[in-house]
This record gives C-alpha cells, sequence and structure tokens, in this order.
C-alpha cells in the first residue's frame, strides 16, 4: 500500500523551503561563478575548478527547486556542498555553514517522504 501524501500546507512549505535553499545556494553559485577568480587564483587553485563547482551549483539548485527534480537536486547539492566544505577545510576557513546548508538541504530534499511516513 502507498504511502498517504502529506497535506498541502505541509507540501506548499517543504516547496517554499526548496526554492529558498535553491535561491541561497544557486545565488552563491553564481557570485562565485562571477566574481571569485580572484580568490582561487590567491590561493593558487586553477579557475577551471571554481567554474566547474560553481555551474553544479547553479545546476544542482535548478534541479532542487522543483519538486520531480528535487531529489536529482539534492543529491548535486550534498556532492557540492561536501567537496566545497573539503576545499574549505584544507586551505583551513571556516566552513561550518556549509555543514549547516548541507542539513538543511537534506532535510527538505526528504521532508515529504518523511512526513508521509509519519
Amino acid at each position: 500500500m502507498p504511502a498517504p501524501e502529506p497535506p498541502r500546507t505541509a507540501r506548499l512549505a517543504i516547496a517554499a523551503g526548496r526554492i529558498v535553499m535553491a535561491l541561497l545556494l544557486g545565488g552563491g553559485g553564481l557570485l562565485f561563478l562571477l566574481h571569485g577568480r580572484g580568490h582561487f587564483a590567491r590561493l593558487g587553485l586553477p579557475d577551471s575548478g571554481r567554474v566547474g563547482l560553481a555551474s553544479a551549483e547553479i545546476a544542482a539548485a535548478a534541479l532542487f527547486a522543483f519538486r520531480r527534480t528535487a531529489g536529482w537536486g539534492t543529491i548535486g547539492l550534498l556532492l557540492v556542498l561536501a567537496w566545497a566544505a573539503g576545499l574549505h577545510f584544507g586551505v583551513r576557513e571556516p566552513s561550518g555553514l556549509l555543514y549547516i546548508y548541507m542539513g538543511i538541504v537534506a532535510v527538505l530534499g526528504n521532508a515529504e517522504d518523511l512526513l508521509a511516513r509519519v
């Protein structure tokens, strides 16, 4: 027997949360794509890594915003955020906020399934 659908208000709240996080993370990726060249250069990192990371973050955020593709967007954002957290750790920059974002993305990406089981 399939799990029942969560109430409409809960689905709308989850969708709003996904859209807000998609805008926040996708917007951050866009800013990083447009203005992050100097920071990567100071760290001695290749610019192609910055472009790839920012592009992947923007694409994953776009997928995360929509219900049908939210699962793929969740996976993509978690991978991008984990990579970014590892990079921040490696160059000794603060990364705590990235872990918070990872938690929020993981919860929002699975919230409808979690509600249906409760």
